[in-house]
């Protein structure tokens, strides 16, 4: 996990992680980003999603993260798909700009529903 603010959950018998990060950018403005998703579970994946997005709004609320939860895509780093992102646009996420840092340029950035969200 990067520098900051963590929150690691991982599923009881840990075949799934999603861990979120709240630390300043490289412009220094705050940011909450999901920085890891890994399902090996039998659960469907936007359920995971759904529920550690909720998991992670309450904790950013109790620790004053203002920022708004969202998390890049790199296509060519994940399995070939139609739609990259699937499991988190099925929970709800949607999309808020394309990627432009040197790591993900060319992806796309995603963001968590209001509902869920700081």
């Amino acid at each position: 996990m990067p520098p900051g603010k963590t929150l690691v959950l991982l599923t009881p018998d840990a075949n799934a992680v999603f861990g979120v990060c709240s630390n300043l950018d490289p412009r220094g403005r705050e940011q909450f980003r999901c920085t890891i998703f890994r399902n090996e579970s039998e659960l469907l994946s936007s359920d995971l999603v759904r529920a550690a997005s909720a998991i992670a709004a309450e904790w950013a609320l109790d620790n004053g993260v203002i920022a708004t939860l969202t998390t890049e895509i790199d296509p060519k780093l994940v399995r070939r798909k139609r739609d990259p992102g699937r499991c988190f646009r099925r929970a709800g996420w949607y999309v808020v700009g394309a990627s432009r840092g040197h790591r993900h340029r060319g992806g796309i950035v995603l963001a968590a529903p209001l509902e869920v969200a700081p």
